[in-house]
């Protein structure tokens, strides 16, 4: 399955490569936007929220969606067409 993950740090936590890190370990990834991802997993949205949300603090915003049917982009390198033709 497909999820999309945006977030919102706050200034005074900006806790970004732990984030990431928690991100990345789902093994499929792109990096959409610096704070838009896409992953690939088995788990459910809420599943991968409640992994990633030890990474961020009470402030900060993070979005989990699952991801189906049609979308379009534009100005992403070839990697990340690539991957999202892909997966």
């Amino acid at each position: 399955m497909k999820y999309l993950i945006s977030y919102d740090l706050e200034s005074s936590s900006e806790n970004y490569e732990e984030l990431i890190t928690g991100i990345k370990s789902f093994g499929g990834w792109a990096n959409l936007t610096q704070s838009c991802w896409c992953i690939t997993s088995d788990l459910s949205a809420k599943s991968i929220r409640n992994h990633l949300v030890k990474y961020i603090n009470e402030n900060d915003k993070l979005f989990v969606a699952k991801l189906s049917g049609e979308a379009a982009w534009h100005g992403f390198t070839d990697g990340v067409k690539t991957w999202i033709k892909k997966h």
